[in-house]
């Protein structure tokens, strides 16, 4: 990792020590040390990495004189309005599973309060702000009717051509209730379509466990499944959170269940194996996490895989304003994708949804065809502007 601040260093440290107690001594030593701490940037921090809870836990065992008081009190206002807002999401939830249940549609809960407690022992103990819940693509209409009918609204005012896009490229349908205090995406999918991810409730249906989230007993995915899953989303995301690295740390440690052989095996058949390894890459180098054997040999053979995770780990901290621009993002989704094929279709759709692949004048200039067989176009058109798209990324790749 590239040098990093003392703040950084500090959060990392907390994150670290709040998933394994083991790691407390770091914190402790670091601030012994008394190094010149910004406090105020150091929540700031942590706010932006969504990890306020995780560092709150490390804190509280640490000397008054050491943490400013003003700070403590802070950081202790920021934990208690979280946890009062993760309890009204969590029973806001499971209203929502039970209204879902009675009218028999099939509704997984994952991320959120699910994950808070599944991962870290406890919801107040992870940030959450809204709802998350996986059904069968063929139930979201009539889960959505459901949900309209008890107070729940569209998040966004579609019109007929943005609602059929939706559908055809993206995996959720966003809900807000009536109060705009809770937001909820209903999934059929964890990726849009460019990222090709074909995991779903079908998939997953054999293999869910019963779960106790707040005294109601409902399924959720196994440790196994929850990890890819993980591992897909942040990589998805780019890995622009600390909490997304939190949350594989925090799993691993909880679940010495999880079943590393199957979790290649699956990770492998939807080409998804790179993503995986960030995922317990940057969980291994930054939280500490222990990783089997089999595992290490794997990610071991992935050069390009240990060359990216050293890329994210180096951007970590670089902050919003100097986020990933689009032909970077690009490039970095060809790069997190081991298999030609997933490249091949980012590419494609990038293209068809920029509308790169409907046919121009420039087109039909350059072949003359008759009215009768002008669907050709559609066919021509990906053949001459996917090289630009193309030298365009590995452009950009060659000035870095």
């Amino acid at each position: 990792m590239s040098e990093i601040t003392l703040e950084q260093q500090l959060l990392l440290y907390c994150t670290k020590s709040a998933i394994n107690p083991e790691f407390q001594p770091e914190v402790t030593n670091f601030l012994a040390k008394e190094p010149e701490i910004n406090w105020e940037n150091f929540l700031k921090l942590a706010q932006d990495h969504r990890v306020i809870p995780l560092v709150g836990r490390s804190l509280q065992n640490i000397s008054p004189s050491v943490v400013p008081q003003a700070i403590s009190q802070q950081l202790a206002g920021y934990v208690s309005n979280q946890t009062r807002q993760s309890l009204l999401l969590t029973r806001e939830l499971v209203n929502i599973l039970q209204l879902l249940e009675k009218e028999q549609v099939l509704a997984i809960p994952f991320k959120g309060a699910c994950l808070a407690a599944f991962a870290y022992g406890k919801i107040a103990n992870r940030t959450f702000s809204d709802l998350d819940i996986l059904l069968h693509r063929a139930d979201i209409p009539k889960a959505i009717e459901i949900l309209l009918n008890n107070r729940y609204r569209d998040r966004y005012q579609l019109t007929p051509a943005e609602i059929a896009e939706r559908w055809e490229r993206h995996h959720e349908w966003d809900l807000i209730k009536d109060n705009g205090l809770v937001a909820l995406d209903l999934h059929w999918g964890f990726t849009e379509r460019p990222i090709y991810f074909p995991l779903n409730l079908d998939d997953l249906q054999p293999r869910l466990e019963p779960f106790n989230l707040v005294g109601k007993q409902v399924l959720s995915f196994s440790a196994t499944d929850t990890l890819l899953i993980l591992c897909v989303n942040g990589s998805k995301e780019c890995w622009h959170k600390l909490l997304r690295i939190c949350d594989i740390a925090a799993l691993i440690s909880s679940h010495s269940e999880i079943d590393w052989e199957q979790l290649l095996k699956t990770a492998t058949q939807l080409g998804s194996r790179r993503m995986v390894f960030l995922g317990l890459i940057l969980a291994q180098e930054l939280m500490g996490t222990v990783l089997p054997e089999l595992v290490l040999k794997a990610i071991e053979k992935d050069k390009k895989g240990k060359l990216l995770a050293i890329e994210i780990e180096n951007r970590l901290f670089l902050g919003i304003d100097q986020s990933l621009g689009q032909v970077d993002t690009s490039r970095y989704y060809l790069k997190m994708r081991e298999r030609w094929r997933d490249r091949l279709w980012y590419i494609y759709h990038l293209v068809k949804y920029s509308g790169g692949l409907t046919p121009s004048q420039r087109d039909r200039d350059l072949i003359s065809l008759p009215p009768g067989l002008s669907f050709f176009y559609y066919f021509l058109r990906p053949l001459r502007v996917l090289p630009k798209y193309g030298r365009s990324i590995i452009k950009k790749r060659s000035q870095n």
